[in-house]
């Protein structure tokens, strides 16, 4: 009996830790997620920035013909 119960404990050992292990890992790739939708939303910004500006030169050079 004495056997069985050291043995569910550290089970329950290795569980938690593997838990804390993976509640790390999930927020370590949380953090990582919102690092890429910065970075999506930066070039984002940029690209209509540079859209904009391509259309303007393309307005101007027809102008002068």
């Amino acid at each position: 009996m004495k056997n069985k119960l050291s043995c569910a404990a550290k089970e329950l050992k290795k569980s938690k830790n593997l838990c804390q292990t993976l509640l790390n890992e999930r927020e370590e790739y949380e953090l990582e997620i919102q690092k890429v939708f910065k970075t999506n939303s930066s070039l984002k910004f940029e690209l209509a920035d540079m859209h904009q500006k391509c259309l303007d030169l393309t307005l101007e050079r027809y102008s002068l013909h």
